[in-house]
């Protein structure tokens, strides 16, 4: 999704909270999910620092990390 759509989506369903620490391709903020309260970590990576993509189950394109880890979720 373009930028200011995925950041929209972010800001409905969490509450970001203190940077945590930056590096070399983002930074990486606490949060607050706003479902239930639970206390969520949140990786920022600008678009341009993604180098491989990939393609959640529902079609989506993602950055490769992100769909890693939903096939290791489930």
């Amino acid at each position: 999704p373009p930028a200011g759509k995925a950041q929209q989506g972010l800001k409905e369903q969490d509450r970001l909270g203190s940077l945590l620490g930056r590096g070399g391709f983002g930074s990486v903020f606490a949060a607050t999910r706003l479902s239930d309260g639970t206390s969520v970590v949140i990786k920022r990576v600008p678009q341009k620092r993604v180098r491989h993509w990939g393609e959640l189950p529902d079609g989506t394109s993602a950055p490769l990390e992100i769909v890693l880890l939903a096939k290791v979720s489930t």
